[in-house]
């Protein structure tokens, strides 16, 4: 156990909101004639209308950091709150609601915003955002839609930090950059590549800065229903 403690915190990058789904979940409009905001739509570009039916999410968190590699496997029973973390063959499962191990949560945060970012903006109001047209992003250098999300000074494991996201005109996600609370310079940014569709629900499997140095990447995604 203090093993895996201490690889949770070694690979502990970017963690948000303390929540996996906040009390009340922002609903899709069913009337047609709503107009869906810009969140709305990547979320169900994305899947979102699938999520529902999902019981149990599998998936495993590799990070690739100048060579070196670090790996969690997570299984996810969604509709009963119940996760499992396992980390070189040792595993270890908390329930969300009975007062969690903070670190274990923490670390699934972590990984599940890496994993669904775009459903995670749907389940918590603990953020600001502004849309920007035309923006040339800083990855690959082309004009995408730019959408800012900034946290709350308040709540979560790291209040204050902001996210700039590059979306294409299908409302996928091509690139991030990540911006620590009180910092006017990026710490990381990272081409979202490689999407794959899993039960309806698209997921970008590989984030890779520019030199290849530091890679965060998916594997043995598998949904249940």
């Amino acid at each position: 156990m203090r093993y895996i403690l201490s690889l949770i915190l070694i690979t502990l990058l970017i963690c948000c909101d303390s929540k996996t789904k906040p009390s009340v979940k922002k609903e899709i409009p069913k009337d047609n004639t709503t107009e869906l905001s810009y969140i709305e739509q990547l979320a169900i570009a994305n899947g979102f209308k699938h999520w529902d039916d999902v019981k149990e999410l599998h998936f495993s968190f590799n990070v690739n950091n100048q060579g070196k590699e670090f790996k969690r496997d997570w299984k996810w029973q969604v509709q009963k709150d119940k996760i499992f973390m396992n980390v070189d063959g040792e595993e270890v499962g908390i329930d969300i609601n009975k007062n969690p191990d903070q670190q274990i949560h923490q670390a699934f945060i972590n990984d599940t915003y890496w994993l669904l970012f775009p459903f995670q903006l749907m389940w918590t109001d603990g953020y600001d955002h502004e849309i920007h047209k035309t923006v040339v992003s800083p990855f690959h250098e082309k004009e995408l839609t730019e959408l800012v999300i900034r946290f709350k000074e308040e709540g979560g494991y790291t209040p204050g930090d902001s996210y700039k996201l590059y979306v294409n005109k299908d409302f996928k996600i091509e690139e991030w950059s990540f911006y620590p609370a009180g910092s006017n310079e990026p710490r990381i940014i990272n081409a979202w590549d490689n999407y794959k569709t899993y039960d309806g629900i698209n997921i970008s499997t590989d984030r890779r800065n520019a030199d290849g140095s530091f890679r965060i990447y998916f594997t043995e995604i598998a949904i249940k229903k």
